[in-house]
């Protein structure tokens, strides 16, 4: 989810008035931007990630926060539920409030907090990101929802992983093996009829779908995306 704010961030200050869809919180950070004036070409994913430090994915075990992400999340829940899906866990990415200092920190988070986004301290000294993370009874795909939309992804024998998303535009990925497909404005059930789609053309006998429903295998999925859209940047 960081890495999602973080593109906006880019986007926020590098794209035209025009042609941006999140320009109705300009008021807020218009100060922040004329700060960050001289940085303007070197804000890229890359380097704003490289602002945050270490970013980690955990499992959250919190009741309160989990409930707190019901309550944010309740329609999703319920869409995702009529296509079969069910409820694993949640996902909490965290790194140091020490960062906030800095300039790029402190704007993702604010953006963050616009979009209400499910937001806390962990251990005192842990910014937290919350998202609920879903699968259906197969366990072939991972589903994610958060304030901007829905994201499923799946993993194939080959090493092949497919994302497709309701936000955003397409990803960029030097990584062949990463695909990444945004559906603007698309609902969570059109997103997902794609997303199937897309896995009946990349499915063959030799290279089947994953099946995995572990944090530990989801947490590796986001982490070579990851990888893969740093290295397009």
């Amino acid at each position: 989810m960081v890495l999602i704010y973080v593109g906006f961030i880019v986007d926020l200050f590098l794209t035209t008035p025009k042609t941006h869809h999140h320009w109705n919180y300009l008021w807020m950070i218009l100060f922040l931007a004329g700060l960050a004036a001289t940085l303007l070409p070197v804000w890229t994913v890359g380097f704003i990630l490289g602002t945050l430090g270490a970013i980690e994915h955990r499992q959250l075990y919190d009741p309160a926060f989990e409930l707190r992400l019901r309550k944010r999340y309740q329609t999703e829940f319920g869409q995702l539920q009529d296509l079969g899906f069910n409820y694993l866990y949640s996902d909490g990415e965290t790194f140091s409030i020490y960062r906030l200092l800095l300039l790029q920190p402190a704007i993702l988070v604010f953006m963050a907090l616009c979009y209400q986004e499910v937001v806390g301290i962990q251990n005192g000294n842990k910014i937290l990101m919350g998202s609920p993370i879903f699968t259906p009874k197969d366990s072939s795909v991972f589903a994610e929802v958060c304030a901007l939309g829905a994201k499923f992804r799946t993993a194939f024998q080959d090493g092949t992983i497919l994302v497709s998303k309701n936000y955003g535009e397409d990803d960029e990925s030097q990584d062949p093996t990463v695909m990444i497909h945004s559906f603007k404005r698309a609902s969570i059930s059109e997103t997902w009829n794609q997303h199937q789609k897309w896995i009946q053309l990349l499915k063959k006998e030799d290279n089947r779908v994953l099946c995995q429903s572990s944090f530990e295998a989801y947490d590796e999925i986001c982490r070579k995306v990851k990888a893969a859209m740093l290295e397009a940047s």
